[in-house]
């Protein structure tokens, strides 16, 4: 335990006794065992003897007082007159550490200040050293912020990208930024090779081709991605598991860490340092290179999902552009069998057609034939639009061009029967469950050229005439070209 020390200084003969006796009567003095050392002149060695307390006499002397300012923290007692202890001497002490006794002495006031001095310097003891403490954990606290604010710059970054190759920059250069290992890489799992990829290596500050890992082989990469559990090696040449270890790249590793990268339980590879160097990696390092993985997990998962969209969207783009040109020859076969504008001219002089697709093909047709004496036009809705309803539109023309021109039918009733007839045997349909119910609504009238009587028969749709500014509708039959559950005769008009 270091002796406790009392400075006197300068103190006059006449104030000696007094101060003295007053020293001696302080229990606490006696209880810690102050020693009084007495000074004309200080020196600073004096205040390296651990001083507790300074009482210095000012009542005649004020000169060659600037050795007082080694006292600074130091609790100092001034003895003398008020107006001798104001002005230049107080600027050497520090706030609150300096009293002031006048003269002539009072001993209890005297005994009272003291007191109060050396507790004083007890309680400045504990200031200081909890201020250590402070400042330790202030600077704890700032590292540990650094560290989470390093971390948060790492995670804007690293989740502001979705290429790969730029995340796996922003790793290596945070993984270096921290620490020096020999070499480093990102594996990168591959479900349908069956492997890690490594599309990234650095050793020795060089860039190493890019290779895999099968996920049959026996490497710490490989358990670290299966388990996913941290795995460290601190010297490889005395491990039971990995001595026998070979170098895919690079050379041997001596010390090693493999970190698995997952979201979730979703497995995504491995983040692994190497180093030539034994026992190269610290505690630090692994929480380090852990939170690292937690934000690179987020951003190669977004990456590879990234990756997978793109690569989808590029073969739906494709195909959609096949489809589209399909569907546009289609269009093209579709209109070839719809009658031409000049084959319409030379039947009607006052005409219009309205045939608007929703899609590149329709479900909706016009057809115009001549045969004999007769001229039929029949103007149908298919089921479905598009290409459906192409479809279905193409098998209308074909069924009616068999009825009138193989079959020779000329009675529009009859017609329809047997368009009806064929659409419910080429669709196969019935009133089974997965038997289709697509059909054709249409109106079908033949002109008699030469007497120009017009036939009507419709399939749900009617036909409308405008004659001396009237018009006048006649209902079509209730039934669709199709199968139906009330099926009824098609009727003429």
């Amino acid at each position: 335990m270091k002796t406790k020390n009392i400075i006197l200084y300068r103190i006059s003969k006449q104030l000696l006794p007094e101060i003295s006796d007053c020293l001696d009567d302080i229990n606490l003095i006696r209880e810690y065992k102050y020693q009084i050392l007495q000074y004309d002149n200080l020196k600073e060695t004096h205040f390296n003897k651990n001083v507790c307390l300074a009482i210095i006499d000012v009542s005649n002397h004020s000169d060659n007082i600037e050795i007082i300012a080694n006292l600074k923290s130091i609790p100092a007692i001034l003895i003398g007159k008020k107006d001798k202890v104001s002005g230049t001497l107080k600027k050497y002490f520090a706030t609150g550490m300096i009293d002031y006794v006048s003269t002539p002495l009072v001993k209890s006031e005297l005994i009272a200040r003291i007191n109060i001095s050396l507790r004083l310097r007890g309680y400045v003891k504990k200031v200081k050293k909890q201020n250590r403490k402070l400042v330790k954990r202030k600077n704890t606290i700032k590292k540990s912020y650094d560290k989470v604010s390093r971390l948060r710059e790492f995670g804007q970054k690293i989740n502001s990208t979705l290429s790969i190759d730029e995340i796996l920059e922003q790793i290596f250069q945070s993984v270096f930024n921290f620490m020096k290992p020999t070499s480093f890489y990102v594996a990168i799992y591959s479900p349908k090779e069956y492997c890690l990829n490594i599309p990234y290596v650095q050793e020795n500050g060089k860039t190493v081709k890019p290779f895999s890992i099968s996920l049959n082989e026996k490497r710490p990469a490989v358990e670290c991605f299966k388990t996913g559990k941290l795995i460290r090696e601190d010297n490889i040449k005395v491990s039971d598991e990995y001595s026998e270890i070979t170098a895919i790249a690079g050379e041997i590793p001596k010390s090693f860490i493999c970190v698995p990268l997952y979201s979730k339980d979703k497995k995504l590879g491995v983040i692994s340092v190497q180093s030539t160097n034994e026992n190269e990696f610290k505690e630090h390092h692994i929480n380090f290179l852990q939170n690292i993985a937690i934000y690179s997990s987020a951003a190669i998962e977004n990456a590879v999902t990234y990756k997978h969209i793109e690569e989808q969207k590029s073969i739906i783009e494709h195909n959609h552009s096949k489809i589209l040109k399909s569907i546009e020859y289609a269009r093209k076969i579709q209109n070839a069998l719809l009658p031409s504008e000049k084959y319409l001219d030379s039947f009607f002089t006052d005409y219009f057609v309205m045939w608007y697709p929703r899609d590149v093909v329709s479900g909706d047709f016009l057809w115009v034939k001549e045969i004999d004496d007769y001229l039929f036009i029949v103007a149908a809705d298919c089921t479905g639009h598009g290409v459906p309803g192409a479809f279905l539109s193409m098998l209308g023309i074909s069924l009616l061009n068999k009825a009138t021109f193989q079959r020779k039918r000329t009675r529009t009733n009859i017609i329809l029967e047997e368009l009806r007839n064929d659409i419910k045997s080429l669709l196969n349909q019935s009133f089974e469950i997965e038997s289709t119910d697509d059909g054709i609504d249409l109106s079908l009238c033949k002109i008699n050229k030469r007497t120009l009587e017009l036939e009507f028969s419709g399939a749900n749709n009617p036909i409308i005439i405008s004659r001396d500014n009237k018009i006048i509708e006649y209902k079509a039959t209730s039934n669709p070209i199709g199968i139906f559950l009330k099926e009824i005769p098609f009727e003429t008009t």
